[in-house]
């Protein structure tokens, strides 16, 4: 037994090629800091009984590269249970890089809730609050295949991270609020071909509806966009699908717009200066149907 507490920049656990036994009513808290780490699937944590782990502001339970599930059946193992509790927004089970294969914001939503087992030795508290951050994925593919409310901060769209990764969206997306985004990602790396530009794609076959000020349905900073669904942005000085340093803009679905709303808007540089990446040109087709309900233009 015992309380390890783990603040910011530390490790609560770390296994290095080795193996470290929990039992007797062990817990640890996180505070800024990660719970447990082991260097490239090297080592384990045996579950002789049963722990727990409370994650606080800014901390965060695992680091995982690949395969999430994976890793943490083979991370997390033994007779025991791990009971993980997520105190509050800022808390964050997982960050996963570079996983092997698309995730399931379905999947994800029906996995990770409060008083379920992610793995045999895994649980989490049914005391966990409903706003904690289940994954951040870095260079990573999302299939939004469920409905997603933008202006709900306990959707689970809303508490997962999607980062330099790719977005399947064959759902419905809404949202009210000012100055929101249904789904955009940045490039990384360098290269400027399409091979690099391809890193990044977001496709379209659902239905985007934002009726707030300044908000975007679509978005990639060199990247690819394809819309052969709806997408519809009618509050003032918002787009419809936005592009810049180079990205790939195709709609050949229905966008429709408001006042002071642009369908298709593309720019050279997101904030006017090259980057590491792309080639700073535009790319736009249009096959699709753009409507408009404003009666005001401009800027």
């Amino acid at each position: 037994g015992g309380v390890v507490t783990a603040g910011s920049g530390t490790t609560g656990l770390y296994a290095d090629n080795s193996t470290i036994n929990l039992s007797g009513g062990y817990k640890t808290i996180v505070n800024g800091g990660i719970f447990a780490l082991n260097k490239n699937g090297s080592g384990n944590l045996n579950m002789a009984g049963n722990a727990s782990t409370v994650i606080d502001n800014g901390g965060l339970g695992f680091y995982v590269t690949g395969d999430y599930t994976t890793y943490l059946s083979n991370f997390v193992t033994g007779s025991g249970m791990l009971e993980i509790e997520l105190k509050d927004s800022a808390s964050k089970l997982m960050v996963v890089d570079s996983p092997l294969s698309a995730i399931s914001l379905n999947t994800v939503k029906n996995t990770f809730t409060a008083g379920s087992n992610l793995t045999s030795n895994i649980k989490i508290s049914g005391s966990s609050s409903n706003t904690y951050t289940a994954l951040s994925v870095q260079k990573g593919k999302l299939l939004t295949d469920t409905a997603v409310n933008l202006d709900d901060i306990t959707d689970i769209y809303n508490r997962t991270e999607f980062i330099n990764s790719s977005v399947d969206i064959s759902s419905s997306m809404s949202g009210t609020q000012n100055m929101q985004i249904a789904s955009g990602q940045e490039n990384y790396g360098t290269g400027s071909t399409a091979a690099d530009r391809a890193r990044i794609v977001i496709n379209n076959t659902g239905s985007i509806t934002l009726s707030g000020n300044s908000s975007t349905g679509l978005f990639t900073n060199f990247g690819e966009i394809n819309n052969s669904g709806t997408v519809s942005v009618t509050g003032d000085n918002s787009a419809g699908l936005y592009g810049t340093n180079g990205s790939q803009v195709v709609n050949s679905g229905i966008i429709n717009v408001g006042n002071r709303t642009t369908g298709i808007y593309a720019a050279n540089y997101l904030n006017g200066t090259p980057e590491t990446y792309g080639d700073g040109k535009i790319d736009i087709e249009n096959s699709g149907t753009i409507k408009s309900s404003g009666t005001v233009h401009g800027g």
